[in-house]
């Protein structure tokens, strides 16, 4: 399956990144810091999980620090 890679900060809510996801290709998702500097990275499948457990508007970045 192809993949691809996208970048968002870590306050932006779950549901904006899965609304960015597609069918046709698996995402990882890299996080960007207050500075814009790299602070981790999330496969679709956590933020997918992240997203029923925690709520549409949990931040990506929380969903991080607490896996």
């Amino acid at each position: 399956m192809p993949s691809r890679w996208l970048t968002v900060h870590r306050e932006v809510p779950l549901v904006r990144v899965v609304e960015e996801l597609t069918p046709d290709t698996y995402a990882l998702v890299s996080l960007a810091g207050p500075e814009f500097d790299a602070a981790g990275t999330l496969t679709e499948t956590e933020i997918l999980e992240g997203m029923i457990r925690e709520g549409i508007h949990y931040p990506v970045g929380k969903l991080y620090e607490t896996r």
